[in-house]
């Protein structure tokens, strides 16, 4: 497994694999880069920023939608979040710097109490 990252660090490497290999839109990486960067402060937050990318789990998954909802954030805002932080792990166990990606829907959809659809 490569070096650890810090989760600005690893959202950062994301978003510029998306800029270059994927090619998308300004808006769409301005929404990623935002729906990302409010997941990272809630997560350096609540665990600090010495964080390992490997420690990250589904708790940390559904503390940040808990946040989102005790925020007022509808539920398709909230489906959106998930799904960017899910391709956002996605990319990092392709990039072997995790093992386990920690969002899978039906896990949080369970937890929440609801479908968010993600």
């Amino acid at each position: 497994m490569a070096a650890p990252y810090t989760i600005d660090a690893a959202v950062q490497r994301f978003l510029d694999h998306l800029r270059i290999e994927r090619g998308l839109s300004a808006n769409t990486m301005a929404a990623y880069g935002t729906d990302l960067a409010r997941f990272a402060r809630e997560l350096v937050r609540r665990r600090g920023n010495r964080v390992r990318l490997k420690d990250i789990g589904e708790p940390d998954v559904l503390a940040h939608l808990g946040h989102l909802v005790a925020g007022g954030m509808t539920i398709a805002s909230q489906a959106r979040h998930l799904t960017v932080v899910r391709y956002l792990f996605r990319h990092l166990k392709q990039q072997e710097l995790i093992s386990v990606e920690p969002a899978d829907p039906a896990a949080v959809s369970s937890a929440l109490g609801y479908d968010i659809g993600a």
